[in-house]
């Protein structure tokens, strides 16, 4: 049975809503800093209203290297201040930022993870009890390549799709492997397959799946579902 991919929507420098569970919320979702910002801030509530909530943040730079996703240690970007307490039904800030002050203009996207963790409380009397902490994992893209700089978000995407590619592979296990070919990390979530034996398209949602730039992602289970 022989399928193929139509159509990928890309969705890059989304503008997002609260995220939120249980009792915190964090936003935005897919924060950015971009020429000539030096910094971008994270907004966290706790939406409890008895108890106060202490938070971690960190950042790590993110890469994609033998279709595995890898966080590494990094000095170029900081967190300020990394450890706060929020207070019941209050909000409180971390601020990304940039060590070296204003970015300048860039040829390729960076690409990080910000990790949010909840700190564990000391308390006596949950000694014996499980608690699970809450820990939050957010993208953060940085710098816009100079060649897209000024440029309508509808010039982006169409150069995009056009350096956005795929192939079907049969080592070391079939597979639909997606080539991203541009200066920009791609977000994968939805596609429309066509399928030879079938009398109609069929639109399949998979899991958000990230792309960075100039690397190539395989995915095995994409290929077993359009099969």
């Amino acid at each position: 049975m022989m399928a193929f991919i139509s159509k990928l929507w890309i969705l890059v420098m989304l503008i997002a809503p609260l995220a939120s569970a249980s009792s915190l919320g964090v936003w935005p979702i897919n924060p950015r800093i971009d020429h000539p910002a030096s910094s971008t801030l994270l907004w966290v509530k706790n939406n409890n209203k008895t108890e106060p909530v202490t938070l971690q943040a960190r950042v790590f730079l993110w890469r994609q290297a033998n279709n595995e996703e890898q966080f590494e240690a990094q000095d170029e970007l900081v967190i300020s201040p990394p450890i706060i307490e929020v207070k019941p039904e209050t909000q409180q800030i971390f601020r990304v930022m940039n060590r070296k002050g204003l970015l300048s203009t860039i040829t390729t996207e960076k690409s990080y993870r910000i990790l949010i963790d909840e700190v564990p409380k000391d308390d006596a009397n949950q000694v014996s009890q499980l608690r699970f902490q809450m820990r939050y994992s957010l993208p953060l893209f940085v710098g816009r390549p100079e060649i897209f700089a000024n440029k309508p978000i509808t010039n982006i995407l169409n150069s995009m799709a056009l350096n956005l590619n795929y192939r079907v592979i049969q080592e070391p296990a079939p597979a639909i492997e997606i080539i991203n070919n541009s200066p920009l990390h791609a977000r994968l979530s939805n596609l429309t397959i066509y399928n030879n034996e079938l009398p109609e398209k069929n639109y399949f949602s998979v899991t958000v799946y990230w792309v960075m730039c100039f690397q190539t992602l395989q995915n095995v289970g994409l290929w077993i579902a359009v099969n």
